[in-house]
Formats: C-alpha cells, sequence, structure tokens
C-alpha cells in the first residue's frame, strides 16, 4: 500500500511539472515576438539594440489576446525581455510598427503621412503618482500587436487612464490595469494639439458571459437551495448529529456552501468590485473551498481508521475527542494555506509567473494561469488521490470481510449498510472533483469543452444528489416524521452515514 501511494504521488507531482515546464521560459506578456527577425550563428538575436542570447529565446504556439484569452498560432520564436527580472526595461505594446497607425475602419496598420508628426514622448504616472514626460522608445522596449481583432481608442472624454513606469495600462473610472497583453498604443491625431499622440486601444468588456459559467453558477446556487436543508435535518436530528462520521459530514458540507455561494456572488454580479473587497471576497472563498477537501481528507480517514479498528462507536468522549483534532487540522491547515496564499500574492519576493492572482484581474484565483495549480488543484488532487487509496483499501477489506462466514442476513446488511453509501460518497466527493480537476488541466483544448461543461455541472449540482441521497431516504424521514408527527419509528435510524464492519455489531449499544 506504501509503496502504491508512493508511486500515485510521484506520478502527479511529473505531471504538474512536466504540465508547467514545457517550453516556455517565461511568461508570455514577458516576451517580444521573434518572427521577423533573422538569428545570429550563435543563435542569439538583436531585438531594438538589445542582444538576446540563445537560452532567453522558446517556441511559443499560441498568442494570448485581451484578458488572456489564448488562440493557437504555428510555433514562433520568443524572447523574454521585459522587466527587471530579465535585467532589461519594462515593455510597453505598440498596435504598430513605429512610424504607422492603426486604422479603425480598415482594421489594419498604415503609414502615417509626411506632413504630421510621428510620436515618441508621453506623460506616464511615476510611482510616487506624479505625471512625468518620457520618450517612450528610451523609457520601454516596445512590443508590437493587437490585444484583438478589432480593439478600439479609448475615449478622452470619458476614460481616465494612465501608462504606469511598469508599462501597465490603468483605467481608473474601470477600476482596471491591463497588462501588454490587453491593451496597445496607436498615434492618433488630436485636433486641439494639432499633432499627433499616443492613445490606448483595447477591447470591449463584455457583458455577457460564458455559458458554461452561467450554468455553474446557477447549478451551484441550487446546490446552495439544498445544502442548507440537509445541514440543517443532520443539526436536528440527534441520532444524525452525534454519529462522528455525521459530524465531519456537515463541515464538509457548511464549507462547500459557503465557498458555493461566494463564487456564485462573484460569478453573478455586475458589480465591479475595488481591490480590496474582491481581495477579502477571494480569500473567504478559497478557504472555505479548501476547507471543504481537507474535510473530505478527514472523512477518509476516518474512513480507514474505522475499518481497520473494525470498531464502531457513538460520540463517546473518546470520539469527541477525535472531533477537536479533526476540526483543528481541517480548520488550521485551511487557514495556514490561505495565509501562504495572502503572503504569496501581496509579497514583492514572489515573481508574478507564481502569484495566485486574487483581486487583480478577477475575485477568484486566476485560473488561467498554471499558478493555479500550486494553490488549489495540486493539493486537492494529493487529497483526491488518498480519497481514492481509500476507497480501495475500504472496497478490498471489505470483499474480506464478504467471505468471512457470515450469515446472510449479515452480509446483506453489510452491503446495504457500508457498501452502498461508501459508493455515494465516492462518487459524490471524489469523482466529480476529479473532473473538475481534469477541467482545468485540459482548459486549453476547445475539444473537451462540451465534455466538462457537462461534468462540471454535475459538480455544481453536488448539493441536490447529496440531498437525494442522504436525506430522502426512509430512515432519515421516518426521524423526521417522529420528530415533528410524533410517530413512532421502528428500529435503528443511525446509519446515515455509517462505515462501521458488521461483524462488530454486537457491540453497539442500542
Amino acid at each position: 500500500m506504501t509503496r502504491i501511494i508512493f508511486l500515485l504521488l510521484l506520478l502527479a507531482i511529473s505531471s504538474a511539472l512536466a504540465i508547467r515546464t514545457g517550453k516556455e521560459k517565461c511568461p508570455f506578456n514577458d516576451t517580444v515576438d521573434l518572427s521577423n527577425y533573422m538569428p545570429y550563428d550563435n543563435g542569439s538575436y538583436s531585438y531594438q539594440n538589445i542582444i538576446i542570447p540563445k537560452a532567453n529565446v522558446s517556441i511559443y504556439e499560441y498568442r494570448l489576446e485581451f484578458l488572456d484569452i489564448r488562440r493557437p498560432v504555428p510555433g514562433h520564436p520568443r524572447a523574454c525581455v521585459c522587466g527587471p527580472r530579465h535585467h532589461g526595461k519594462y515593455c510597453i505594446k505598440l498596435c504598430c510598427e513605429p512610424g504607422e497607425f492603426y486604422n479603425e475602419t480598415s482594421l489594419s496598420c498604415m503609414e502615417i503621412p509626411r506632413y504630421q508628426n510621428v510620436p515618441s514622448e508621453m506623460t506616464i504616472m511615476a510611482e510616487d503618482y506624479e505625471q512625468k514626460l518620457v520618450n517612450v522608445f528610451q523609457k520601454f522596449t516596445y512590443q508590437v500587436g493587437l490585444p484583438c481583432d478589432k480593439p478600439k481608442v479609448l475615449s478622452s472624454d470619458l476614460d481616465t487612464w494612465d501608462i504606469l513606469e511598469d508599462g501597465t495600462l490603468m483605467i481608473s473610472n474601470y477600476d482596471a490595469h491591463l497588462d501588454t497583453v490587453s491593451y496597445c498604443l496607436t498615434p492618433k491625431w488630436d485636433d486641439s494639439l494639432n499633432l499627433n499622440v499616443f492613445m490606448p486601444m483595447s477591447c470591449p468588456m463584455k457583458s455577457e458571459v460564458q455559458f458554461s459559467t452561467i450554468l455553474n453558477t446557477y447549478g451551484m446556487l441550487l446546490s446552495v437551495s439544498f445544502l442548507v436543508p440537509t445541514i440543517a435535518v443532520h443539526l436536528l436530528l440527534k441520532e444524525l448529529r452525534e454519529n462522528l462520521k455525521n459530524k465531519i459530514l456537515i463541515c464538509y458540507l457548511l464549507s462547500l456552501t459557503v465557498g458555493y455561494l461566494i463564487i456564485s456572488l462573484i460569478n453573478i454580479t455586475q458589480a465591479r468590485f475595488d481591490f480590496v473587497s474582491c481581495s477579502i471576497i477571494g480569500y473567504i472563498g478559497y478557504y472555505f473551498l479548501m476547507a471543504a477537501f481537507v474535510w473530505i481528507s478527514v472523512l477518509c480517514f476516518e474512513l480507514w481508521y474505522n475499518f481497520k479498528a473494525q470498531s464502531y462507536e457513538f460520540c463517546t468522549s473518546r470520539c469527541l475527542r477525535r472531533f477537536k483534532i479533526y476540526s483543528m487540522y481541517a480548520w488550521g491547515l485551511s487557514a495556514l494555506m490561505t495565509a501562504i496564499v495572502v503572503w504569496t500574492q501581496l509579497s514583492d519576493y514572489v515573481d508574478d509567473l507564481y502569484k495566485p492572482g486574487i483581486g487583480i484581474k478577477v475575485c477568484w484565483l486566476d485560473t488561467r494561469k498554471w499558478s493555479a495549480a500550486l494553490y488549489f488543484y495540486g493539493p486537492n488532487t494529493i487529497i483526491l488521490i488518498f480519497s481514492a487509496i481509500t476507497f480501495v483499501y475500504v472496497t478490498m477489506k471489505m470483499y474480506r470481510m464478504r467471505c468471512d462466514s457470515i450469515t446472510k442476513i449479515q452480509k446483506q446488511s453489510f452491503f446495504q449498510e457500508n457498501v452502498v453509501i461508501l459508493v455515494r460518497l465516492f462518487l459524490l466527493m471524489g469523482i466529480t472533483w476529479i473532473m473538475d480537476i481534469l477541467s482545468f488541466c485540459v482548459r486549453n483544448y476547445p475539444q473537451f469543452d462540451m465534455f466538462f461543461v457537462l461534468t462540471d455541472f454535475c459538480n455544481a449540482i453536488q448539493g441536490v444528489l447529496i440531498f437525494i441521497l442522504f436525506v430522502m431516504r426512509r430512515k432519515v424521514t421516518s426521524l423526521l416524521k417522529a420528530k415533528f408527527l410524533g410517530k413512532t419509528v421502528k428500529g435503528n435510524c443511525d446509519d446515515s452515514i455509517q462505515f462501521h464492519s458488521t461483524l462488530s455489531m454486537s457491540t453497539k449499544v442500542t
């Protein structure tokens, strides 16, 4: 078993590293396109009087457009030159080559007429928030390209914008910060000044949300409407809440409910949050969704512990002590991971490549970047591998117990109370989340979109399935009738989620 666990973990880590490293040596927005440049004999390039060594050149098979939308293109060389990390100047992006402007009518670059000036200077905002005039070509290294097929010039009357010293375009009235992937500069004639000045071009912020996002958002809200009564039922019924497994299940459901609510809030509201509010919402959502996964690992451990000990017990003092330990582990580990995410995002010592992106362009983890795997999908993959191993172990354990000399009635009771519930849990908490992780890994391959729209929706409506499988059961409904209608319930009803060995049922207190 130890060898299997080690091999699975090694496979997961090696796969993640293979996905992350690939051919690329730096983020796309730190690169310049060398397609129109010839290399020297030693493989180096000359770009704007910068000698780029061969080690800084990679082949990219995509281009990033507005808001980091990835578009597959034939492989082409790009070099890492932008920013201090590459010992160079910050980059800005021109829509066309110097001496050209972008014509919004013909949707093409055209040469600036000879009788007009070719701009080279513009005012930028310094780190001390002071405005200063700089020569663009001396201050920055320029990239060339459009952020989308039909960019629009920002309105000089309606939009308040500044270029920052790191090449970022800040649009104050939208509280937006766009990197060079999402904007470009073009010369534009200013009638009041009677000369060409640099003006930023960007792409319309589409108000329509992708169908899959809408579907998953409303699926999560539907889940919440079923998760809340599921939690309420388990808290109301003494026979359920005194079971340690159900206490763990309640914590999982509570974490999932809050996490789903926050993700739904982020997706469904049209309001633009300021940086602080957006960050706080994102960190709270991260904490509770991570807690949900950690509680899954606790549930699997308790399952393994019970079968290994071949014992079952009500929540005695020893059981309560174990639940306190579980709680400190689950809530504490989630808090520690959230603290790491906050520090990483705010730290000046961490490269932007490895930051989670909460509060920058989105209020949730920026899942367009592979860094999301470091903070969410990677740790959750390890938890789900542990869950799968536990599932296999317990299944084998139950199969061996089935082969023991037990009565036919005991066999029927055993499989009804253990196998069925175990399969339910693994299908709900294991496979649905595994498919969510796979969806993240292949998000840049459109051929898989329709399949993962379906699996993501199944994960989103997890609360509905949990309600049906754990509340709409004959014994649970009987307990509800007994509590609210005064009807007598025959037999034991404390098996809404039991993982005990039938061989030890004779020790159960009645």
